[in-house]
């Protein structure tokens, strides 16, 4: 255990009830981001999670300049925030320094997986569909892996059941958030 991050040896995340990490890299400058879901808390009718994503500087503290020093949470689903859960599965970070984050949702009457994009300061990107997670795998899958192309694009690896058969389906995107629909049948494969 490295004593010197955080002071310490241990970083939070989040609360501590429930905190997740489910993706971690370094970034060029030294800095760790983390992806996951912080916890349970309470929602406006049930405990809700949301899908969460923040930043270390090298030493292991929360980076100030991040979402103005707090944890970025947000929903994967339509409308955003009606989601029972959402947690983050999986990032990348483009040619622009934004994360670019998938992740599924469940709101106990559908499911599915979607992209969600910030800002390089930590802000969900109003210039990504249309402020809202992209979403283009039928319900009941979810996000796995992603991959950043050159240019902004990106693809996206789920997984789910489809008549009853577990299947994987890929989905790829514009820059813009927008299926990419010279890809596969109508954006997916």
């Amino acid at each position: 255990l490295d004593t010197t991050c955080n002071g310490a040896g241990p970083a939070h995340f989040g609360p501590a009830n429930g905190n997740v990490v489910q993706a971690v890299k370094v970034h060029a400058a030294g800095n760790i981001v983390l992806a996951g879901n912080p916890g349970y808390r309470l929602g406006t009718a049930q405990f809700q999670s949301y899908a969460a994503v923040t930043r270390l500087t090298p030493a292991g503290q929360i980076d100030g300049s991040f979402n103005n020093g707090n944890v970025q949470e947000f929903s994967f689903s339509q409308p955003p925030d009606a989601a029972v859960d959402s947690s983050a599965q999986a990032f990348v970070i483009d040619d622009s320094e934004r994360i670019v984050v998938s992740g599924d949702y469940d709101t106990n009457v559908i499911s599915g997986a979607a992209v969600q994009r910030l800002t390089p300061t930590g802000a969900l990107d109003p210039a990504f569909a249309a402020g809202a997670p992209a979403s283009n795998p039928p319900s009941g899958y979810t996000a796995g892996a992603i991959y950043a192309e050159p240019g902004g694009g990106f693809v996206v690896g789920s997984y789910g059941i489809a008549g009853g058969t577990g299947s994987v389906y890929l989905a790829k995107f514009l820059p813009d958030g927008t299926p990419n629909a010279s890809f596969g049948s109508s954006s997916t494969a």
